[in-house]
C-alpha cells in the first residue's frame, strides 16, 4: 500500500470513525439482523480485510492509523458478539425492535 491513501478511502475511514459509536453491530458488518452465522463470518472477513491496520502499513498519518485501529477493533467486537448465539441473543434483546430493522448500538457484557 502506498504511503498516501486515495481520497475516497481516507474519507470513508474518517466518516465511519465519526459515526462508529452510533452504528450497531449488524450495520457495521453490513448484514441483516436475521443473517446466518456463515454470512456474519463472511462479512467479518471482508470488513476486517478493509480495515486491518496492517493493510495500511507505511501510511504516515498516526491519527488516521488510530482511527483504523478503532474501526478494526469495533469490527472484531461486532463479530465476537454476533458469531456467539448466546451473546447475539442478549445483544438482540437489548437492541429491541423487529428482526429486520436497525437500532441504536448497545453494549453486551461478555
Amino acid at each position: 500500500m502506498p504511503n498516501d491513501l486515495d481520497l475516497r478511502t481516507r474519507v470513508e475511514i474518517e466518516t465511519l470513525h465519526e459515526i462508529l459509536d452510533s452504528v450497531d453491530y449488524y450495520a457495521l458488518l453490513q448484514v441483516r439482523r436475521d443473517a446466518r452465522t456463515e454470512d456474519i463470518t463472511k462479512a467479518f472477513a471482508e470488513e476486517s480485510r478493509r480495515f486491518h491496520p496492517d493493510k495500511y502499513f507505511g501510511v504516515n498519518d498516526p491519527q488516521l492509523l488510530r482511527k483504523l485501529t478503532a474501526l478494526y477493533r469495533k469490527v472484531s467486537e461486532a463479530y465476537g458478539v454476533l458469531k456467539d448465539p448466546n451473546l447475539r441473543s442478549r445483544y438482540d434483546e437489548k437492541l429491541g425492535g423487529d428482526a429486520g430493522g436497525q437500532a441504536a448500538p448497545v453494549a453486551v457484557d461478555r
